[in-house]
């Protein structure tokens, strides 16, 4: 029933008894496990099923670092659950009319499970709507609504679904909706104290790239100094994954050039493409703007060094390849 794709909410383990529920659930697993064991040769089936269960959610977590909670991962382990509960009513129920009726009965009550849950799932508005009504403590709804009602010029009704939460995603997210709706942005709103927080999440490096892209579009004024001010204090923290970290300075090294920094701009960019050589992005777009202040003899090393990169995936970044070519011939 609680299923969805946001479990942000989910109730984390800090220790046996915090909450009490690990405690609790770690002697059922035990419990199980202990129980399939027994009755490995009076009802092997059974004892099958049980296994198969923790077996198959072995492989789908465990000490991998994907998210807590996900509906699908249920799906294969759910057959140990049909397969231990059938031997277990094949095995304890010798009546055949009884086996029948238990049959039916279940089989009933699953398919109007199917049907309600296909009906939640048949329209995204329905399961918006759901997924908000069983996980009302999760961000992660929130800032997708949020977005939502803000794109339609909704934004105290954005604002308001904010309101409960106090991450540095939201801090963001909230400077993005005024953004949005104001077109400008003064100096005092990048004023952000960063210090209560450690990690910069997706989250915040979603909400820095709107904002950003909203800037670099002319959608929305404010300083390019503010907002590098503002980055700087992100890149200060633990970026996760490095690919963000990586956007991050992308974003820093165009205002930068706003600001009229170029050697600045040209640092940010080579540190950015050390953090992953096999994305050429920060090169081409260095190669890009020496090629614009004319800069010919910087151009060409970077230029090259930039195309050199990108033969490594060229089906990938083709378009910059052919791009960078067509500039550098008609110089020429």
């Amino acid at each position: 029933r609680n299923m969805g794709f946001y479990h942000d909410d989910f109730v984390i383990s800090k220790s046996l008894l915090d909450p009490w529920t690990t405690l609790a659930s770690l002697l059922s697993i035990f419990g199980l496990l202990s129980f399939a064991f027994y009755i490995r040769k009076k009802v092997p089936l059974a004892s099958f099923g049980i296994v198969f269960f923790f077996a198959a959610h072995l492989l789908e977590s465990t000490i991998l670092p994907l998210e807590l909670v996900f509906e699908h991962r249920n799906y294969l382990p759910s057959l140990g659950v049909f397969i231990a509960v059938a031997g277990l009513l094949q095995h304890y129920i010798e009546n055949k009319k009884t086996l029948m009726v238990v049959f039916g009965v279940s089989s009933v009550l699953l398919l109007l499970i199917t049907f309600t849950r296909v009906d939640t799932w048949s329209s995204k508005m329905s399961m918006d709507y759901y997924i908000n009504m069983v996980h009302p403590k999760s961000e992660r709804m929130a800032s997708k609504l949020a977005s939502e009602w803000s794109g339609y010029g909704e934004y105290e009704l954005a604002r308001k679904k904010l309101l409960p939460f106090n991450s540095l995603g939201v801090v963001i997210h909230r400077l993005d909706i005024d953004c949005l709706e104001r077109n400008t942005l003064t100096d005092e709103k990048f004023d952000i104290d960063m210090s209560s927080y450690r990690v910069v999440d997706n989250y915040v490096v979603r909400g820095l790239a709107d904002i950003a892209n909203a800037g670099l579009d002319e959608r929305c004024q404010f300083s390019a100094a503010a907002f590098v001010t503002l980055i700087d204090k992100a890149l200060s923290k633990t970026v996760t994954p490095r690919s963000n970290r990586q956007l991050v300075l992308i974003y820093k090294a165009h205002f930068l050039w706003r600001l009229k920094k170029p050697q600045e701009a040209f640092d940010t960019l080579a540190a950015t493409f050390k953090l992953d050589t096999s994305n050429p992005i920060p090169l081409f777009m260095a190669c890009e703007w020496m090629l614009d202040i004319n800069d010919r003899q910087q151009a060409n090393s970077m230029c090259n060094k930039a195309l050199s990169a990108a033969t490594r995936n060229m089906s990938k970044y083709s378009a910059s390849h052919k791009q960078i070519t067509s500039r550098l011939n008609l110089r020429n």
